[in-house]
């Protein structure tokens, strides 16, 4: 596979981006703002699936391979990343807490970075995959797959062990249960990449569609009406892994049915990329306007049964609204190259 390749926009997967960005806000809307748990939200119980794995599927999936490794220092690309990741999560996490007045900044050792963790995780991850892929050079790129699979698994069971048996999180700091959740989906993500051809063959195929969407259905079913918790380990598996894998599939699966109509001029489909190209602002950003809706939803809200026509409607119109804002907030720090960098993680400020 030519390095350019991994350089080149894909449409479906930008709008996939946007659509997993607007899914995250909407979760948060209805969990923070309107105070309602998941697992009273039919709404919400089916978006987990697949709205977090989607994003380490995809930086996975976008990760530089094999060939573009071999002539990088993994030092400087370990900065690079920090640079684009945890500067600007540090900024906002300060920004967040001095405007809410909440607590010592410090805190972030002993609490961890707390909504602002999904950054930090991944930035582990990149950083755990670059050193990997660097010292697995100078084996063969089956050896190093396996290699980076078996780590993937040992996440997973180190993950549901976890759950059940003892506490990954042991210093919040290093987001261990998080890195150990998704890694998973982030290799999976490098592998489809890795070999697209195959990858893509197999998501047409209409066989593999139909199974997989079956299958989701009957694994929510299951994990919503707790068919299984009585058998512990099998019940955390199944929801949080077989559920979230089969979610995580069929929505790309979606994406990619309908990948010429998300690469087309027309205007959702463009907004939609260009929402995806702004996730990583919309998330830092978001926060701020869900602590808004969360004073004047949450207590109000209490009481009133959940998964109706009005708290779609609300949540649906809530996400739209913030979303915009985020994306003027955008905008305008994208004025300055200088807080574009720190605040966005932005490269340059036009893009």
């Amino acid at each position: 596979m030519s390095k350019n390749y991994y350089h080149k926009r894909i449409g479906y997967i930008d709008a996939l981006r946007g659509f997993a960005i607007l899914m995250i806000v909407f979760m948060h809307i209805e969990h923070f703002g309107f105070g309602i748990t998941y697992d009273k939200s039919v709404w919400g119980s089916i978006i987990i699936t697949f709205f977090l794995p989607t994003f380490f599927f995809i930086s996975g999936f976008l990760a530089k391979g094999r060939e573009q490794m071999s002539s990088i220092s993994p030092s400087k690309e370990i900065w690079k990343k920090a640079k684009y990741l945890i500067i600007p999560a540090l900024s906002f996490y300060a920004l967040y807490y001095c405007v809410n007045k909440e607590e010592d900044f410090f805190l972030l050792f002993t609490k961890g970075p707390r909504c602002y963790w999904f950054t930090v995780a991944l930035f582990y991850i990149f950083t755990i995959y670059y050193v990997i892929q660097l010292g697995a050079q100078k084996l063969s790129p089956t050896t190093s797959d396996i290699l980076l699979f078996s780590i993937s698994i040992g996440g997973l069971i180190l993950y549901i062990g976890g759950t059940k048996f003892y506490h990954l999180d042991i210093c919040p700091i290093l987001c261990l249960t998080n890195v150990c959740r998704y890694f998973w989906y982030f290799i999976i993500g490098h592998f489809c990449r890795s070999h697209y051809s195959t990858f893509t063959k197999v998501i047409s195929n209409e066989i593999v569609k139909a199974v997989c969407i079956f299958l989701f259905i009957i694994s929510f079913i299951i994990s919503w009406n707790k068919l299984a918790i009585q058998y512990s380990f099998i019940h955390i598996w199944l929801s949080d892994y077989l559920l979230w894998d089969l979610g995580t599939m069929a929505v790309i699966i979606c994406f990619y049915h309908y990948r010429d109509y998300f690469e087309s001029i027309k205007k959702l489909p463009h907004a939609l990329c260009f929402i995806g190209r702004r996730t990583f602002d919309i998330y830092l950003i978001h926060w701020f306007f869900i602590a808004n809706v969360n004073n004047l939803f949450k207590e109000k809200w209490i009481g009133i049964t959940p998964n109706n026509i009005l708290e779609l409607s609300l949540v649906i119109l809530f996400t739209v609204v913030i979303v915009s804002l985020c994306l003027l907030v955008s905008a305008t720090i994208r004025t300055s190259r200088i807080l574009g960098l720190y605040f966005l993680g932005a490269k340059d400020h036009n893009q």
